[in-house]
Formats: C-alpha cells, sequence, structure tokens
C-alpha cells in the first residue's frame, strides 16, 4: 500500500503536460479544455435558444461568448498576477500582458500563469 501512495504523490510530476510541441510552440491540456469549454458552452446555450425561444438571437449570444472568453483570460490572468506574483509585476508592470521579456533584449516568452479556483 505504501508503494502505491508513493507511486500516486509522484505521479502528477510524470506527466507531460504538453499534448503536441513543435518548436516552440506548445499545445497544453489546459488551454484545450478551455476550448473545449467554451465550445460546448456555445453549442449549448445556442441549442437552448433555438428550441425553448428565449428571445436572444445567435448574435446577442455571439457577442456574449467573446467577451466572457476575453473576461475571463483576463481575470484568470489579473488573478495570478495579484495573489501568486504580485511582487514581480508591481516593479515590472508591462510584462503582465506583454509576452515579451525585457531583461536581456527582446525575448518572445509567451504569457504563462493563469490563475482558476474550482471547487
Amino acid at each position: 500500500m505504501d508503494a502505491l501512495i508513493a507511486a500516486w504523490r509522484y505521479l502528477p510530476g510524470q506527466i507531460n503536460p504538453n499534448i503536441i510541441e513543435i518548436g516552440a510552440f506548445q499545445v497544453r491540456y489546459y488551454s484545450l479544455m478551455y476550448l473545449v469549454a467554451f465550445a460546448l458552452t456555445y453549442f449549448l446555450v445556442m441549442h437552448r435558444i433555438k428550441d425553448e425561444k428565449y428571445g436572444y438571437t445567435a448574435e446577442t449570444i455571439q457577442d456574449l461568448m467573446i467577451w466572457l472568453i476575453i473576461g475571463l483570460i483576463l481575470g484568470g490572468r489579473l488573478g495570478y498576477v495579484l495573489f501568486y506574483n504580485f511582487d514581480y509585476y508591481f516593479h515590472r508592470p508591462w510584462e503582465i500582458l506583454l509576452p515579451f521579456d525585457f531583461s536581456n533584449g527582446i525575448r518572445f516568452v509567451g504569457i504563462s500563469g493563469m490563475s482558476f479556483h474550482g471547487g
């Protein structure tokens, strides 16, 4: 039983978070699940407004979904900045949304760090 507990404890360190890597381009499971959630929510809502006649148009739902996605991404990034790495970004506020590192010239690093909490 101890061996099983030890294996379970170290399992997350053995999982590769990337689905696909092509050079510096990476697709992670985390981002794939966000895309699946957005698409599934969109199709379910579109199905319900068509069948149940809520009075919303497809354009209204599409606009709402775009703003919800933007708000979720910016809110998650802001949560990461405020709760996990505030001191770093307090001294480098331009790096909150810019995907570049300016410490040794200009280098593309992407935007990493997005906070989410589930129950």
